[in-house]
């Protein structure tokens, strides 16, 4: 589908990464937008959506507490009614000239992160078919990120549950695919193959991938701006950058309180995705 000049269409047909933050979603963001089917935006997608994040949180918060499940009505009605602001923000926040560049590119790759997953429906809604795929992390490694971004052992095991359902809610009623972070670090090529195979991906035309150089693991103590410094990769390169033990790491550093917590909470939801804590 040629969009060359049409920011409109070429904000319609998605690739839709539903995903944790920091679980290696900017990773996975990037290898998906250095094909030429694959139009970049500037920013996150929540914060294209919307202008102002007090609805995003309000709705967390009512999700969290219960009070506004999935699959309730008033969601469901909340999301048909802000698809079309949705459609209009999605479509004037692409990266500069990703058009030009991209001629043929099939729509854009938006970062669906941990509860704004409840707005899944308003994308389908707002830019037409769409292609979910789901980045999933085992919840022990992702609740200690949560832990050090200053929640509690509890708060993100709930957090960790809360989202990994709602991934596997989006992969059985989207047909989503579901890839593993686990998978991405231990052998990034294979990974990157995959990734592209499942999504009938064209390769970038000069075999490299553009990604974020920013601090992972211990040295991530807080949120990236996504216009921070990139670097560009070959296939071959991308296992010097991500380090394999970052799992390993980040669950040690966890204490044996901690981790009988996030257990207790998460277990279930992570079994879905062939986690055995």
């Amino acid at each position: 589908m040629s969009n060359s000049g049409d920011v409109g269409g070429a904000a319609r047909n998605p690739i839709v990464l539903c995903c944790f933050g920091r679980g290696g979603s900017s990773v996975v963001w990037n290898l998906i937008g250095a094909s030429p089917a694959a139009l970049m935006m500037g920013k996150e997608w929540h914060q294209a959506a919307f202008a102002s994040q007090r609805l995003p949180r309000l709705v967390r918060a009512l999700h969290r507490s219960g009070r506004l499940p999935a699959n309730s009505i008033p969601l469901r009605l909340l999301n048909t009614a802000i698809a079309r602001t949705f459609a209009r923000r999605a479509a004037t926040s692409l990266e500069p000239d990703q058009l030009a560049a991209k001629p043929d590119a099939r729509g854009p790759v938006v970062k669906l992160m941990d509860y704004h997953l409840l707005f899944l429906p308003a994308v389908a809604k707002a830019q037409g078919p769409m292609q979910p795929l789901v980045l999933c992390r085992n919840p022990l490694a992702q609740a200690e990120g949560l832990m050090r971004s200053g929640l509690s052992a509890a708060a993100a095991a709930a957090w960790c549950d809360d989202v990994l359902r709602l991934m596997h809610r989006a992969a059985r009623q989207h047909g989503a695919p579901v890839f593993r972070f686990e998978d991405l670090i231990a052998d990034p090529a294979a990974f990157t193959r995959r990734l592209y195979e499942v999504l009938s991906l064209p390769w970038p035309h000069d075999g490299r991938f553009r990604l974020k150089a920013k601090g992972y693991g211990a040295e991530r103590l807080g949120d990236i701006d996504v216009g921070r410094a990139y670097t560009r990769l070959s296939l071959d390169q991308l296992e010097e950058f991500l380090d394999p033990a970052v799992n390993v790491a980040a669950i040690g550093r966890l204490s044996d309180g901690d981790r009988r917590v996030i257990r207790a909470r998460t277990a279930d939801a992570a079994a879905l995705f062939g986690y055995d804590l």
